[in-house]
């Protein structure tokens, strides 16, 4: 796969110590990926029942090119699975499961990313070993983040070619955190869902910010 192109909505909530929404922004994206390259173009702005003009927009865009530009991404195609995230993770078979019909296999994972612990669940696709889902929690707590859980559904994109090795990216990102020092905390709710998938479209690299 030499690129992808598809489109994003993602709703964030604040909430309250009770539970209760106290903010909602809602964003609509299209997402080009190519290689290690990513980019995020914003297509709408909702927050709290209100959409953002063309201006507000901009500046949500240049907020989001300028994070592209220092080397934050959210590249779906990233699996636990992967070489380089293996090194850093721990792997254990559980049981075979049974999830929405498919046979796979559950594996317990402790992964680590960026210093954060993580105890982790794998369904696994028993016939070609793409991961079907994620379930991620906190191991352990840190000075900041205090909970945060999450969980990934994906899909296996169809391609054109019958003997290429097949892809799986996330269609259905839900995560709830809680994070803060002291008397300034945080607690939120993020739903991402994902589809309209591309492949090999031929997306060129000038869509793409120039890193720093």
């Amino acid at each position: 796969m030499k690129d992808y192109v598809y489109k994003s909505s993602e709703i964030l909530r604040e909430l309250d110590s009770k539970g209760k929404v106290k903010s909602q922004t809602k964003v609509e994206k299209k997402i080009y990926v190519k290689g290690d390259l990513y980019h995020e173009e914003i297509l709408s702005v909702e927050k709290d029942g209100k959409f953002s003009n063309e201006k507000e927009i901009k500046k949500w865009q240049e907020q989001r090119n300028k994070m592209e530009r220092e080397g934050v991404k959210e590249d779906p195609s990233f699996s636990p699975l992967d070489i380089e995230v293996s090194k850093e993770s721990q792997y254990s078979f559980l049981r075979e499961d049974t999830l929405n019909g498919v046979l796979t296999y559950l594996l317990k994972t402790e992964l680590k990313v960026k210093e954060i612990f993580f105890d982790e669940r794998l369904w696994v696709d028993q016939k070609n070993f793409g991961i079907i889902k994620e379930g991620r929690i906190l191991s352990k707590k840190q000075k900041y983040l205090k909970e945060m859980k999450m969980e990934v559904e994906y899909q296996k994109i169809e391609t054109k070619d019958p003997s290429s090795v097949p892809i799986f990216l996330p269609v259905s990102i839900k995560i709830s955190a809680e994070a803060g020092f002291l008397f300034k905390k945080k607690r939120l709710n993020i739903e991402k869902v994902n589809g309209d998938f591309q492949l090999n479209v031929g997306v060129t690299d000038e869509i793409f910010p120039v890193k720093k």
